[in-house]
């Protein structure tokens, strides 16, 4: 454990390993996950060619089935994709700067019209998706920290977690930063 966002409460580091749950289901194509984090770099684990990046939240694999959120380096790119059934793959967005070293909110929302991406309460990047949710076939666990399927680790502090089965404003995401 670490110092947490509040100096009384600890948080969990992560890097080599994760951090795993039940499954979310994503009901009518519409859910929020979002989480206080601070990373801290590159982790151990590359991706593919030799990437640094690094998961921070899934479900399935993100490209082919189910969700994720990653960090990419050196860019200090943020991602939010959810995946499509071969022969396609993820549909995604990406913004730019995130911090290292600093606790940040993140917050990844899907309407089944739109997905966004917040970063302490602001809205970094957003796109039109109304495809079909596609639920991974296996590993049917709700990841914190390292996944594979493509993509590396970060090394993460992580506080609260919480993922909803409904699209929070971007109102409420800010409420949720600030309040």
């Amino acid at each position: 454990f670490v110092p947490g966002r509040w100096p009384e409460k600890k948080a969990v580091r992560l890097d080599m390993g994760r951090l795993e749950g039940p499954e979310v289901p994503v009901q009518d194509r519409h859910f929020t996950a979002s989480c206080w984090f601070r990373a801290n770099g590159p982790g151990v684990h590359r991706g593919n060619s030799d990437g640094t990046n690094g998961t921070i939240l899934s479900v399935g694999i993100g490209y082919w089935d189910g969700w994720r959120v990653a960090l990419w380096y050196p860019q200090m790119r943020m991602s939010f994709e959810i995946g499509r059934p071969q022969p396609g793959s993820a549909f995604g967005i990406g913004s730019e700067p995130f911090m290292d070293h600093v606790w940040n909110h993140l917050a990844a929302t899907w309407d089944g019209q739109q997905v966004r991406l917040y970063l302490n309460g602001l809205l970094l990047a957003r796109g039109d998706y109304d495809g079909a949710y596609t639920p991974p076939p296996a590993q049917k666990v709700f990841r914190i920290g390292f996944a594979g399927s493509g993509i590396g680790s970060a090394i993460l502090d992580v506080d609260v977690v919480v993922i909803r089965n409904r699209a929070l404003s971007p109102v409420e995401v800010l409420e949720e930063v600030y309040f």
